[in-house]
């Protein structure tokens, strides 16, 4: 199980449990498709969206420090450039 989760990060919450079970007994408290997906589905996704945030966050940090340190990071060359590597 533990080999599992470090192949395949992008599924943590949803191996938790069998998920017809939530979905079958939500339909039987009159859940409707909406509260299932809000109740059931984004908290089981929580981790797996936090991830991608996260993640995207960091390369797009990365993409803007890029262009910041060969630019020079505006008008004045002493903030970065070619020359100041």
């Amino acid at each position: 199980m533990a080999l599992d989760r470090i192949q395949r990060p992008d599924l943590p919450g949803l191996d938790a449990g069998d998920p017809a079970e939530r979905y079958e007994a939500a339909a039987i408290d009159g859940a409707s498709r909406w509260r299932q997906f809000r109740d059931i589905t984004l908290p089981g996704l929580r981790p797996t969206i936090l991830l991608t945030i996260v993640v995207s966050t960091i390369g797009s940090i990365q993409l803007f420090g890029e262009p910041m340190l060969f630019q020079g990071g505006g008008p004045s060359p002493e903030l970065g450039g070619s020359d100041r590597q």
